[in-house]
């Protein structure tokens, strides 16, 4: 059985994980969404404790997928690239798709996560 409570995550971060071949080279980039709060509804399952507030956590890593039901206006994205580069066209590319923030159709979605930093109770 399951518990549900809704919190606002301060300051959450999304991360979304994409890898994409570039003619032999695998290449994996981390997208980062950082807002400045999110409402978010979270079902934990039996036996699951969140950490107290002001001690980060990730939800996927405690078994909960996050149901984000508000977000605040202002967002912060970045990337990060995993794989070590040393060729600038597959690096040009990868910047062409991060000022476009255009990684679906492209790009293979091969993990997220979901780092709560902080959190107030807003129902439980």
């Amino acid at each position: 059985m399951t518990r549900s409570i809704l919190i606002k995550a301060i300051s959450p971060c999304s991360i979304e994980k994409y890898k994409k071949d570039f003619d032999g080279i695998e290449v994996e980039i981390h997208r980062e969404a950082f807002d400045n709060w999110n409402e978010v509804i979270l079902e934990i399952p039996e036996g699951v404790e969140i950490p107290k507030p002001g001690e980060s956590f990730s939800t996927y890593a405690l078994g909960i997928e996050p149901d984000i039901q508000d977000i605040s206006s202002g967002s912060d994205i970045q990337i990060s690239i995993v794989t070590e580069l040393d060729d600038e066209e597959i690096e040009e590319a990868i910047y062409e798709h991060e000022a476009n923030d255009d990684w679906e159709e492209e790009w293979e979605l091969i993990g997220h996560d979901y780092i709560i930093y902080n959190y107030e109770i807003l129902k439980s």
